[in-house]
């Protein structure tokens, strides 16, 4: 049963809880955030643990 609960969980798109106090919808300042700090860190959980990996960030308009 512990399988297949695991099966579907990873076949469940999955979304993420963003408080009102962190969301920005200033194109502005989002592309000077990006500008100031072009580096970008996604984290991952997979079965064998938690994954770190760092990507660079590009803004076009």
């Amino acid at each position: 049963m512990r399988n297949a609960q695991r099966s579907n969980a990873a076949q469940r798109p999955r979304s993420r809880y963003m408080p009102r106090h962190f969301e920005q919808h200033d194109g502005a300042a989002l592309q000077a955030l990006m500008q100031q700090h072009p580096l970008t860190t996604l984290v991952t959980p997979s079965a064998d643990g938690i994954t770190a990996d760092h990507f660079p960030l590009q803004y076009r308009h």
